[in-house]
């Protein structure tokens, strides 16, 4: 079923993100970047930090993209990310998380859902924008059955996708708990649930070493604006938008009464479940969704431009397509319909899968992809390639956005010359 439902989210990323593979390029910071520092250094960029925070798992893949043809390179960044994607989508589908959806079946269809959510559009195929997945990944690491082993691949690809989230930090509370709801039941399964711990905090300190001073800088934040902000996020965003879909939604969010009158209705239904729900690890999937909003609101301390994106008179589509949308979409649903799940037995398969379809097809309807514009990568290597070039010197390639100048990569000469060479049998 695991397979069946990567190969599935393969497949819908791919026709999702059929008009950007028709006029591939690289995109800003992939070839400024990550590109470029790989070209450079080669294997001594890998622990290079982006923004002040480390990908190792980015630039382990830019690194062996400068083993890749020169052509193939923009796609090889393109479907390395939807593969990694996937992967990570496909693992909710595993009985890990069947305290979350009881039922196999829907966990599928869900993981299909989680590839249209709002936020996405911005993130397809760039590696910029992968950590999003790989902090979603430490989610449903996270969110796993406690009565199950943690395995050393656990903690080795929590430990991965740390040293690949600037966000990872966040998640170590959650192992934590995770570690104390352990601590009597088994010793030893609380020791490798610290074991994360740890290695999270080490990273957020290696990080908080290497921030960007730019961004902390940015500006000073009131502490009444910031909290309304994070309740219409909670409530629109979170909880409303699984439920009620987008357009609705913002009707909701700008009619003062009804928004008020939703919201007594959706925090007591919730509330309801909540009571309802009698282990530990029922309830951790409550603390799962914190995480995903402090990771937002540390986004908004560090970046201001961030924080402008929650105001409520901002464009709801603007919050579908955004970035800083994805992860608290995706831990939305789960949490939306598995708590829907929760409040009645009575709650048919008939409901969940009317349920589900909505969300897909709305979701599907409003996706909206990053484009490249009318420049390809290809196209730039054919045009920088028909005359002449030195050898000796990098040539500049011009990447996406394209009315930008300053997104771009240096190729090296000799390997631009080895191109032009098989491409004009010199």
């Amino acid at each position: 079923m695991i397979l069946r439902a990567f190969i599935l989210c393969v497949l819908l990323f791919n026709v999702r993100a059929y008009d950007r593979l028709m006029h591939l390029n690289l995109w800003a910071e992939d070839a400024n970047d990550y590109a470029r520092s790989a070209f450079e250094l080669g294997w001594g960029s890998l622990l290079l930090p982006i923004a002040g925070y480390q990908t190792i798992i980015q630039r382990f893949i830019a690194i062996i993209g400068t083993y890749v043809p020169l052509e193939a390179l923009a796609h090889f960044y393109f479907e390395t990310y939807i593969l990694c994607a996937s992967a990570v989508i496909a693992y909710f589908v595993h009985d890990d998380f069947e305290h979350i959806i009881t039922k196999a079946k829907n966990r599928f269809f869900i993981a299909g859902t989680l590839c249209v959510v709002a936020g996405i559009g911005e993130c397809l195929g760039n590696l910029c924008n992968l950590h999003w997945y790989f902090s979603f990944g430490l989610g449903l690491l996270a969110m796993r059955r406690l009565d199950r082993e943690t395995k050393p691949v656990h903690i080795i690809i929590a430990i991965l996708f740390g040293f690949s989230a600037g966000e990872s930090l966040m998640f170590a509370p959650l192992f934590a708990l995770r570690a104390w709801l352990q601590r009597k039941s088994t010793t030893r399964e609380s020791w490798k649930e610290s074991a994360i711990t740890i290695g999270l905090i080490c990273i957020g300190i290696i990080n908080i070493i290497y921030r960007d001073e730019r961004h902390f800088k940015d500006h000073i934040i009131l502490l009444n604006t910031f909290m309304e902000r994070i309740y219409y996020t909670v409530m629109n965003h979170f909880l409303f938008a699984p439920l009620f879909g987008t357009h609705t939604t913002q009707y909701i969010a700008y009619y003062e009464p009804l928004f008020w009158l939703f919201s007594v209705l959706v925090i007591t239904l919730y509330s309801r479940a909540f009571f309802k729900t009698k282990t530990a690890q029922e309830r951790l999937i409550y603390i799962v969704p914190l995480a995903f909003l402090a990771t937002v609101a540390l986004s908004w301390i560090v970046r201001k431009v961030a924080f402008s994106l929650y105001a409520r008179d901002r464009s709801y589509w603007y919050w579908h397509y955004n970035r800083y949308s994805m992860n608290m979409s995706q831990i939305a649903l789960i949490f939306t319909l598995s708590q829907l799940t929760r409040l009645s037995g009575r709650f048919s398969q008939k409901t969940f899968n009317w349920l589900l379809a909505f969300v897909f097809i709305h979701n599907l309807y409003l996706f909206e992809i990053k484009r490249t514009g009318g420049l390809t990568w290809i196209g730039q290597l054919r045009e920088s390639t028909v005359k002449p070039i030195p050898c000796d010197k990098p040539i500049h390639i011009k990447v996406s956005p394209e009315h930008d100048d300053y997104w771009g990569v240096d190729i090296p000469g000799k390997l631009m010359c080895e191109y032009r060479a098989k491409r004009f049998n010199l």
